[in-house]
């Protein structure tokens, strides 16, 4: 099974699990080689036993258990709770955390809300602490979500202007403040008022009436020099009297230095409406928070991915059932560490995340519109005799990348990221983007009533690709989208087995031999993997079934894969995993 292409594995359930009778919190499963697993039993079956512990959730199989020790119902989760409080170190937040989130893993929930908050006695601004108890800093205090969204609607962020067109009533409101330039007053009435019918061109929504309007400014001076009266008599002007050209070179640079500062009004609103997308973004504690638990979690699924494709460890024989245990815990380590890492992730991209496309569009259009404003009136400036001004302030480049990305302009996302050399938290907000549109496009085909290549994937068929992609996110990889080419032949081969009475990835049937054959014969280029189960029509228990099997666990978290199909008949579940996408992301 050296490649993608070639891992082609299949599964058969043995049986339906039953869950455990008795209500005990706690309990000891000895191994047969010596060592204790304590947690809580949460599955039985004649073959293994499903335990919640410390590390997380791990299968254990019969043959390895000795036997498995009941604890007595008076060792309760508060003594739980109390035995391990009073092991921690005095006045340590963090330890506190630890012990909460164990506390958590184990689904005592109401001990681990308990342990945050004496954390926070100790700590009043850990973050980690305040994010678990549903807390989010807004304006320099923790509060509720519910009140976070209060404050936001109150920020107006990424609202539009008030007004029917938004720009030109903004527009208007800046003419109307604009004072005429102190030194119109010595120019001839008519080129006064032609300088008056500029400033409204300049502070037009239109870029060609701004271009327009900025040529016949910068005409202006020579036009008034050309206008002006000779001298009576031969000689110098009155000593005090500045040159018609001068005068009107003075207030041509006053007028456009003028605009210039109502269009930078314009342009620093809409910058800080996009700052507030994520006003935590330059908080210090949300950045030690961000770093740690970035880094946490990629140790973390780093170490999980390490030991999956580690065929020593979780062999292919007997579905690497040696090594399930090891994988087990491994996964349940990346799960706990990423639960908040995820929280602060999609704490930071909340706004983003219920910005429509065409919202986004429209506030990017007029964000990059505003600033060309700007630039057009500094590149003319030294043209008048101004100094050039500075540039004026971008926004965090991420957030022009991920308002460009919801935007729908996904190169240009994607190029601003690679050019402005985004940190890694950053990435990874723009990797949730591109994994929530893939969801989202993957999601869409509920709606849709005919296709042009391939099948419509079911309701069960969409919720199976997207706990395949819940999976592959938890674990770093990028989500899948749903091909309905891979549809076709998943369901395909699904719907031979149940007619033709096989469970196997090659069929009797000479052109629909192979998975990628099948593939083809529905139209997707290239070859395919594929993951074949028997025994549940549910999407969750096939996708445990391949969970606890090397072959198609390592298949399910391949990195190659760009689209996938799911395809259920009767019993029988295929995947198919492609290498080709379609959906621009």
């Amino acid at each position: 099974m050296a490649g993608w292409r070639a891992l082609l594995v299949g599964v058969l359930f043995a049986g339906a699990l039953w869950c455990a009778a008795g209500s005990a919190r706690a309990d000891i499963v000895h191994l047969a080689d010596g060592r204790m697993l304590r947690g809580e039993v949460l599955e039985e079956t004649p073959e293994q036993v499903r335990i919640r512990t410390a590390a997380g959730i791990l299968t254990v199989y019969r043959d390895e258990i000795d036997r498995i020790e009941r604890l007595a119902p008076a060792e309760s989760p508060d003594a739980i709770y109390r035995e391990r409080l009073a092991a921690l170190p005095p006045g340590d937040a963090d330890a506190l955390v630890g012990l909460a989130q164990w506390l958590a893993g184990l689904g005592y929930e109401e001990q681990a809300q308990d342990c945050y908050r004496r954390a926070l006695a100790i700590e009043p601004e850990h973050v980690e602490a305040h994010l678990a108890l549903g807390h989010v800093l807004r304006r320099g205090r923790w509060v509720s979500p519910e009140q976070a969204a209060r404050i936001d609607r109150e920020l107006g962020i990424l609202e539009p202007e008030p007004g029917a067109s938004g720009e030109g009533t903004a527009a208007a409101e800046e003419v109307a403040g604009l004072a005429e330039p102190p030194a119109a007053a010595a120019l001839p009435p008519a080129l006064r008022g032609a300088l008056a019918e500029l400033r409204r061109g300049l502070l037009s929504p239109k870029p060609a009436e701004r271009a327009r309007a900025l040529e016949q400014l910068l005409a202006l001076p020579e036009r008034c020099a050309a206008a002006a009266p000779e001298p009576a008599a031969a000689g110098e002007p009155a000593e005090d009297a500045p040159a018609p050209l001068e005068q009107a070179r003075a207030a041509c640079r006053e007028l456009l230095l003028e605009v210039r500062r109502a269009r930078l009004r314009q342009y620093e609103r809409e910058r800080q409406q996009l700052a507030r997308t994520i006003p935590t973004w330059s908080d210090p504690r949300y950045q030690r928070a961000r770093e740690r638990l970035l880094e946490r979690w990629v140790a973390a699924k780093d170490e999980a991915l390490k030991t999956i494709f580690d065929l020593e460890i979780y062999p292919e024989e007997d579905h690497g059932r040696k090594g399930q245990p090891i994988v087990d815990e491994k996964v349940e380590a990346v799960r706990a560490a990423y639960e908040p890492y995820e929280r602060l992730l999609l704490d930071d991209l909340r706004v983003f995340l219920r910005l429509g496309e065409s919202e986004a569009q429209a506030f990017a259009e007029r964000l990059a519109g505003r600033r060309a404003a700007v630039a057009e009136l500094d590149v003319a400036a030294p043209r008048l005799g101004a100094p050039q001004p500075p540039p004026p302030a971008e926004p965090p480049a991420v957030l022009r990348a991920l308002l460009l990305y919801r935007a729908g302009r996904i190169a240009q996302a994607w190029a601003l990221a690679r050019d402005a050399r985004l940190g890694p938290w950053e990435m990874r907000l723009l990797e949730r983007l591109r994994d929530v549109r893939v969801a989202e496009y993957n999601q869409g085909w509920l709606n849709k009533t005919s296709v042009t290549q391939g099948k419509l994937p079911t309701r069960l068929e969409v919720e199976q690709v997207r706990i395949t992609n819940e999976y592959r996110m938890l674990m770093g990889l990028h989500a899948l989208e749903i091909d309905p080419r891979l549809i076709e032949s998943a369901r395909g081969h699904s719907e031979e087995m149940t007619r033709l009475g096989y469970f196997a990835h090659e069929s009797p049937v000479p052109e629909r031999r192979t998975p990628s054959m099948r593939a083809q014969l529905a139209g997707y280029p290239g070859g395919v993997a594929e993951n074949i189960s028997q025994g549940s029509p549910t999407p969750q228990a096939t996708h445990e079934a391949w969970y606890n099997s090397s072959g198609h666990h390592r298949n399910i978290l391949g990195a190659s894969h760009q689209a996938m199909g799911a395809g259920l008949d009767g019993m029988h579940w295929t995947q198919n995993f492609g290498g080709t996408a379609t959906l621009v992301r």
